[in-house]
């Protein structure tokens, strides 16, 4: 009798032994699934990606304002580059339209780096008074910047700015020699029917970015080169986003 308790007990002790074993590896086993479900889950989470970005509004350009100088085409002895211009990153009109307090303004610049040779942003007020000024030396190859507003400069609703963006080629003569280009934008109310087409400054920065962030994503390369031929601005599509200035 005592003989068969003996044995009895064994085997419990040996299944309690073989189910304690099992839990102690399920998480390893677990973990080991999810791990090679991973790449399935991204690749996942990139298609959803690449729907959501193929589905976005597209920009409708407002039927008001009048043809902007967004481009300077002028010749500087010493500072053109044959075929290739200043510009700004805007559609035909000038009125423009943000919900932004802080937007980032666009632009393309042709020139290579050079001693002495800077670009600088002027931001004025309803009023004509200097709201905003920044100028920094041009130290990067050709291609597409952004200049984002700081902190300290928020626009107001309802208020129309001028903005000016100049590339100083000869800083001792800068009325003959610089390169310029102007324009406007306005912070419109929440309200705004203008928020219903597009946000310009909006749908820019987000492919912008998008190309500095992920210049292999073809579905963000696409609709940025939509962009600018739906803005008549095809001559950029080939050019580098440099980067975001802050």
């Amino acid at each position: 009798m005592f003989g068969r308790n003996l044995r009895f007990q064994r085997i419990i002790i040996a299944c309690l032994s073989g189910l304690i074993f099992i839990l102690a590896i399920q998480p390893i086993r677990a973990i080991g699934t999810w791990e090679s479900r991973t790449p399935s889950i991204r690749a996942a989470t990139v298609k959803s990606g690449a729907t959501r970005l193929s589905q976005r509004r597209r920009f409708v350009m407002p039927s008001v304002g009048a043809p902007g100088n967004r481009s300077d085409a002028a010749t500087r002895q010493e500072c053109s580059v044959a075929g290739k211009f200043l510009t700004a990153l805007v559609p035909p009109k000038d009125i423009n339209f943000t919900r932004a307090a802080r937007p980032t303004l666009w632009f393309y610049v042709p020139f290579s780096p050079s001693q002495n040779r800077s670009v600088e942003l002027l931001l004025n007020d309803e009023a004509g008074n200097l709201f905003y000024k920044t100028q920094f030396p041009w130290n990067s190859k050709p291609g597409i910047i952004g200049i984002r507003l700081p902190e300290s400069k928020t626009l107001e609703e309802g208020k129309r700015y001028q903005w000016m963006f100049s590339y100083i080629c000869n800083p001792s003569s800068r009325e003959e020699d610089d390169f310029r280009v102007s324009g406007s934008i306005e912070r419109v109310l929440a309200n705004s029917p203008y928020i219903a087409n597009g946000l310009w400054y909006e749908t820019l920065t987000e492919l912008a970015q998008l190309q500095i962030q992920e210049p292999q994503n073809s579905a963000a390369v696409a609709e940025w080169r939509t962009l600018l031929k739906q803005v008549e601005l095809p001559q950029l599509i080939s050019e580098p986003v440099l980067r975001e200035i802050n």
